[in-house]
């Protein structure tokens, strides 16, 4: 009997799991489980996890006895949690599906160990390719891919290449982490404000107020102490851009197999709300209410990013922003990874989406129900 192994990092990693908010956790758990038993659904297949104690317990009544618990020791960091996983995959798996932040270069640390361990087996990994991971877990060299590429997106700049006139005083712009993950550690600010912020770290002054915006806004001074220690001369680790004011929408690809057009999923409405400054992802609809264009131009979107980043394996997710009053799509990030729509697309359609997954049915077997599905990552 063939067997997989799902590999959900945060219920592997016992400090990680430990120390995560509890709507990381939930997200996590949501996407584990819909995996998990979507990979039940497939005939013949037995299905394994990879899960440290302190998360075993919060899965005992979620999944079915069936599903294998293969303990990963406990540890406090993340190289050790990477090596016990991997130690679990050189036995007897013909399927290995990762799921992992890309925040940290752990999406790609991990898929790195997968690829050495697995390279003298017939195992198939179900991910993109590492390459492919390593520009999509980075906003800045995502940015160049895009640009290189001739795709819409959004004006990006890092850190160290700020200058006073890139905007307007009281512009809104949003400064995110080059590897984050989700909407985390993600803040709008406004313009000058942050510019004044940046070059005071950098020359030791303090402006005087009446150089400051006049629009500020409530940004915790835990984050700007955080952004302010950002070293000048280094390699910057955040980019920022400019505030849009749009409708969020994704949409998601899974790849088939080499040589084989991937599954292009229906667009999805993200419903974001703004506190603060910071975002909260708290899920979505399927299919988002937009036009035909707009439906057919993401779709075009997404097999082009699939056809160059080569998606043979696993799942990515693209988001997007249809700005107010425009049609013209902009691409803002690529995940290289399951992501939470996966929780709504399953719902939306009659057909096993990890079969799919395994490259065990075909897109046409693959049919959409004809009403909203609304979910959401809180359980």
């Amino acid at each position: 009997m063939p067997e997989i192994l799902v590999i959900e990092f945060l219920h592997a990693h016992s400090a990680a799991f430990e120390q995560a908010s509890g709507s990381l956790r939930s997200e996590g758990r949501q996407m584990l489980v819909s995996a998990v038993n979507d990979f039940l659904s497939v005939p013949g297949l037995s299905v394994s996890i990879a899960v440290c104690a302190a998360a075993a317990a919060t899965l005992e009544s979620a999944l079915a006895e069936s599903v294998q618990r293969l303990r990963v020791p406990d540890s406090s960091d993340d190289s050790s949690t990477i090596a016990a996983i991997s130690a679990l995959t050189e036995s007897h798996f013909q399927y290995v599906f990762p799921i992992a932040p890309e925040c940290d270069g752990i999406l790609s640390a991990l898929v790195a160990t997968l690829i050495e361990t697995l390279a003298s087996t017939n195992a198939c990994l179900l991910t993109t390719p590492l390459a492919a991971i390593k520009i999509c877990s980075d906003k800045w060299t995502t940015h160049q891919f895009l640009t290189d590429n001739r795709l819409p997106t959004i004006p990006t700049y890092l850190v160290d290449q700020l200058r006073e006139d890139l905007f307007a005083i009281n512009q809104q712009v949003v400064v995110k982490p080059r590897d984050g993950a989700g909407s985390e550690n993600i803040q709008a600010v406004v313009w000058g404000e942050l510019y004044s912020r940046w070059s005071d770290s950098v020359t030791s002054n303090s402006r005087p107020a009446s150089q400051l915006p006049t629009d500020r806004q409530l940004v915790p001074e835990s984050w700007w102490q955080h952004f302010s220690a950002e070293h000048p001369h280094s390699a910057s680790s955040f980019v920022v851009q400019p505030y849009i004011a749009a409708e969020s929408l994704s949409i998601g690809v899974i790849g088939r197999g080499p040589n084989t057009s991937p599954l292009i999923l229906p667009v999805a409405t993200q419903t974001i709300c703004w506190q603060n400054g910071q975002p909260c992802y708290q899920g979505g609809q399927i299919p988002a209410s937009v036009s035909a264009k707009v439906a057919d131009e993401a779709s075009q979107l997404a097999s082009r990013i699939a056809q160059l980043l080569q998606i043979n394996h696993g799942y990515i997710g693209i988001d997007l922003l249809l700005p107010q009053d425009s049609d013209q799509l902009l691409i803002t990030e690529i995940n290289p990874r399951l992501c939470s729509s996966y929780i709504g697309y399953r719902q939306a359609t009659t057909a096993n989406l990890a079969e799919i997954l395994l490259a065990k049915a075909e897109p046409h077997n693959v049919t959409w129900i004809h009403e909203v599905v609304s979910f959401n990552v809180t359980g």
